[in-house]
């Protein structure tokens, strides 16, 4: 029961770690979506540029 309910104290902050974690790991992802998304815009300004003359 002791051990059970160690584990029953580990689970709560596995938990919690866990959700502090994805959402370092979605804070992460944002960036490298806009990584992803950032050659997209960069061909639009470009092409914006290309079209400007600048």
């Amino acid at each position: 029961v002791k051990s059970k309910g160690g584990k029953m104290l580990e689970d709560p902050r596995l938990s919690r770690n866990n959700v502090r974690v994805p959402r370092r790991d979605n804070y992460q992802n944002r960036p490298v979506l806009s990584a992803t998304i950032h050659p997209d815009i960069k061909r639009t300004l470009v092409a914006m540029s290309e079209r400007t003359g600048m």
